[in-house]
C-alpha cells in the first residue's frame, strides 16, 4: 500500500509539471482526477472521525491485583454513509494485553468487543482506545489520530489495589520476627471505653456486634471503643526511587504492607501507616478494619520517588519520637544505613524487611532489630516463617 501511495503521488506530480510545461490538457485532466480522489478520501476520513460514536466501559473501576476486569467497547455507525477502514489500538494495564482491532462499518451497523484485562501490578491505570488508524478506500491518504488529544474523549480509569493475602498473626503472640523462626512478646491487657455504635464492617469481631440494637434497626451494628486493645504498631514504607523492575518491587512492598496492616487491625492493634514523602497525603492512626479501605487505596497510589536518604531517616526518627510504638516495621527495597542508625537505638522490637538479597556481612544491629529479605518469596510463606 505504501508503494502504491508513492507511485500515485509521483504520477500526480509528473502530470502537473508536464501539463504546466507542455499545456497538454490530458495531463491536467489526470492531475485534477487524482486531486479529486484525494479530496474524496479526505472527506470520508474526516466524516468517519466526526461521526462515529462509541461506548467503552469497565466491569469494575476498582479491584485488587491478580484479578481480571472486562473492557467492553462498542462502535456504532448510525449514519446513512459507510465508515472507512479503521484500526483501533486498545491500551490495557498489562502491556502484553494491548492489541489492535480492525473495524469496517456499513451504514446503520454496529460492532462490539469484550476484552479480559489482567492486572499484574497495583497502581492507577487507563484503559480503552488510544489511537485510530484510518485507511481510506483508495489507500492514498491514511490518517493517524490519538484519541487522547480530543477534548471529548475520556479513557477509562482503573485503580488496582495491592493484593491482600489472608493471614493471621499467631494467637499466642502479638508479634513475630520474619526469618528468625521465633515468636516474642505476650498479649498485653489493654483498657477500652465504649464510644458509640457504628455500621458493621466485614472483618469486625462477632463479639463486638450489638445484637439488641441490630434487631431493632434491622442492620448489624458494631460497638466502637475509644481506646482499642492491642499493641501500637508503626508500618513505615521506604519510598526511595527504585531501580530495575520498579513496578514489581513496589508492588511486593505494598502487598506486604497491606497484608501486615490487615492482620494487625484484625486483632485490634492501633497501627500507623507512613512513608517519608511529605508531598504524599499522610494517614492518621488506624484502629479498626473499617478504615482499611482508605489505607488500601493509599497503598495503591503510593509513589516511590524519594532521593534523600537522610531526609527519609529523619521522618522515621520523628515518628518514633512522637510516641512509643510496641512494634515497628520498615519495608523497603534495600537496607539503608541511615535507617539502621535510627532503629538500633530503639527499645521496641523492630523488623526491617527488604526486597534485596541480604549481604553476607550484615551491618551491626541492636538486639531488638530483626532484618530479613523477601526476595523471590511468597509473602504468605515469608510472614509465616
Amino acid at each position: 500500500m505504501k508503494r502504491f501511495r508513492i507511485f500515485y503521488y509521483i504520477v500526480m506530480l509528473v502530470a502537473l509539471l508536464y501539463g504546466l510545461y507542455s499545456g497538454n490538457r490530458v495531463c491536467f485532466l489526470l492531475f485534477f482526477m487524482q486531486l479529486t480522489t484525494m479530496a474524496v478520501a479526505l472527506a470520508l476520513n474526516l466524516w468517519t472521525v466526526s461521526s462515529f460514536s462509541y461506548v467503552q466501559t469497565l466491569s469494575e473501576k476498582e479491584t485488587e491485583k491478580g484479578r481480571t476486569v472486562t473492557l467492553h467497547l462498542g462502535i456504532y455507525n448510525d449514519k446513512p454513509f459507510p465508515f472507512t477502514h479503521m484500526k483501533v489500538h486498545i491500551m490495557t494495564p498489562a502491556p502484553e494485553d494491548c492489541r489492535d482491532i480492525w473495524v469496517n462499518l456499513a451504514p446503520k451497523q454496529e460492532t462490539s468487543f469484550d476484552f479480559t484485562l489482567s492486572l499484574p501490578y497495583r497502581g492507577e491505570y487507563q484503559a480503552g482506545m488510544t489511537r485510530l488508524d484510518i485507511q481510506d478506500l483508495f489507500g492514498i491518504l491514511p490518517m493517524h489520530i490519538d484519541m487522547r488529544w480530543l477534548s471529548y474523549y475520556r479513557p477509562q480509569s482503573l485503580l488496582v489495589y495491592p493484593r491482600l493475602i489472608p493471614f493471621r498473626l499467631p494467637a499466642s503472640s502479638r508479634s513475630f520476627a520474619a526469618g528468625t523462626g521465633t515468636l516474642s512478646g505476650s498479649l498485653p491487657a489493654g483498657h477500652e471505653e465504649f464510644s458509640h455504635l457504628r455500621s458493621f464492617t466485614p472483618g469486625d469481631p462477632m463479639s463486638r456486634i450489638h445484637w439488641k440494637s441490630s434487631v431493632k434497626t434491622r442492620q448489624l451494628l458494631t460497638r466502637q471503643y475509644t481506646d482499642p486493645v492491642g499493641e501500637s504498631c508503626l508500618i513505615f514504607i521506604d519510598t526511595r526511587s527504585l531501580s530495575g523492575d520498579s513496578e514489581k518491587i513496589s508492588d511486593r512492598i505494598t502487598e506486604c504492607a497491606a497484608t501486615l496492616l490487615y492482620a494487625h487491625l484484625a486483632q485490634e492493634d492501633p497501627t500507623r501507616l507512613a512513608c517519608p514523602d511529605s508531598e504524599y497525603p499522610a494517614l492518621a492512626e488506624t484502629f479498626s478494619l473499617s478504615d482499611f479501605h482508605r489505607c488500601h487505596q493509599w497503598l495503591a497510589l503510593l509513589p516511590f520517588r524519594m532521593t534523600d536518604e537522610e531526609a527519609c531517616a529523619q521522618v522515621l526518627r520523628s515518628l518514633t519520637d512522637v510516641s512509643r510504638r510496641e512494634r515497628i516495621y520498615i519495608l523497603g527495597a534495600g537496607i539503608r544505613s541511615a535507617y539502621l542508625d535510627v532503629l538500633k537505638n530503639l527499645p521496641s522490637p523492630c523488623f526491617y524487611w527488604v526486597w534485596d538479597v541480604l549481604p553476607e556481612q550484615m551491618p551491626p544491629a541492636g538486639e531488638s532489630l530483626h532484618i530479613a529479605s523477601f526476595y523471590e518469596k511468597e509473602i504468605l510463606s515469608f510472614l509465616q516463617d
